[in-house]
């Protein structure tokens, strides 16, 4: 058998020929491509998509799950009981209080 008669076994794709395999394989990327940059030009993705997408990793999706859950809890806790605490029980003083009043003043609370 010549070059252009190579059989390939590929995963499930056993008797391909490789040729064959090589054009679907071209094919399935240019697709994607093609498909990937309409759907970015024309902002059709979600805002919080993240797989199939470039730059946008598992670990970044995760992250903003757990900033969304932390800072929805942490706007629930009593900033003014947080500081006491913080003072009393911790032993936090001057200005690193300081700065956690500073920072409490900024954020929002809802009782």
């Amino acid at each position: 058998m010549g070059k252009h008669h190579q059989v390939m076994r590929v995963g499930g794709c056993a008797g391909i020929p490789f040729q064959l395999f090589v054009r679907w394989r071209l094919l399935g990327k240019i697709v994607h491509q093609q498909l990937q940059s309409f759907l970015d030009d024309n902002m059709i993705f979600e805002k919080f998509q993240y797989g199939f997408r470039k730059h946008h990793f598992t670990q970044t999706a995760l992250l903003n799950v757990l900033e969304t859950y932390m800072t929805a809890a942490f706007d629930t806790v009593d900033h003014a009981a947080l500081i006491a605490h913080l003072e009393l029980c911790a032993g936090i003083k001057g200005s690193t209080l300081d700065w956690f009043q500073s920072y409490f003043s900024i954020r929002s609370f809802f009782s």
